[in-house]
């Protein structure tokens, strides 16, 4: 059980895997300060948690996100100069300990995943679509830049001239050509949509959570890291994963013919 109840988030368990649910259906899920300071400690929890494996968000009602709320950017126009510039890298630093988490994660996108909400989702390690979603940017038509991690992710997702044209044409995709871009894994009928999710989510929470956790730490370092970078890293990671009792584990399970199950030791 997590340590706090939240206004602005639904938090669900099944076995080892997290449901985060963006709870504000009458607003479309818009983001407010209170669901950003929500979401920071709720990532704070679950990367404590060895019994979480996968962590998979998404968003109430009829949408994952419409962006962010007129609110908070009333909120912060009242600021000014240093106080303003604080308030907002609290805010985006979000990004990074979403990003940075553990726990594989998957951005489950039904409906309008805009603004915030886009930057959010491209910053999970797997992203699902039903086929009624609708992707955008749309922060400069609000006369500002993107956000919260959208100029860092999308650029290494669908590449740097693509990212462009999203950004500055304010454009919005349809899942389809979404998923032609590379801006979600895939697409699947919105009935079909949770199905495919928990299937996803279920077989990374059966693999062994070390290796898991230290294959994704490694392809997101991989970003910024040369090749020799890497190899000395893999070693070393490797050696670790040798060691552990899930290897030994999967080993025995193979030689014997069943079916392994694996501890995170």
């Amino acid at each position: 059980m997590f340590s706090m109840s939240y206004e602005t988030l639904l938090i669900k368990t099944n076995d080892n895997i997290l449901t985060i649910i963006l709870n504000k259906p009458k607003s479309m899920n818009a983001f407010s300060l209170t669901m950003f300071n929500e979401l920071n400690d709720a990532f704070n929890e679950i990367n404590k948690r060895e019994d979480i494996r996968v962590l998979i968000i998404k968003g109430a009602g009829r949408t994952f996100s419409a962006g962010g709320e007129m609110e908070m950017l009333n909120t912060l126009n009242q600021l000014k100069g240093a106080k303003l510039e604080k308030t907002l890298t609290g805010i985006i630093s979000l990004a990074s300990k979403f990003m940075k988490l553990r726990q594989p994660t998957i951005s489950s996108i039904h409906g309008y995943c805009l603004g915030v909400g886009c930057s959010i989702a491209m910053l999970s390690d797997i992203r699902i679509a039903s086929e009624d979603a609708v992707l955008g940017l749309e922060f400069v038509g609000m006369g500002i830049i993107p956000d919260t991690g959208a100029l860092y992710s999308l650029p290494r997702i669908i590449g740097l001239s693509k990212a462009k044209e999203l950004a500055l044409t304010n454009r919005r995709v349809n899942s389809q050509e979404a998923e032609k871009i590379g801006m979600v894994n895939s697409v699947v009928p919105r009935d079909q949509l949770e199905t495919k999710v928990e299937k996803v989510a279920c077989q990374i929470a059966s693999l062994p959570p070390i290796a898991i956790e230290m294959t994704k730490k490694l392809l997101n370092d991989s970003l910024r890291q040369n090749l020799d970078e890497i190899l000395r890293y893999e070693a070393l990671a490797q050696t670790i994963c040798l060691n552990t009792e899930d290897h030994k584990e999967a080993v025995s399970a193979f030689l014997s013919k069943r079916k392994p199950f694996f501890t995170g030791k």
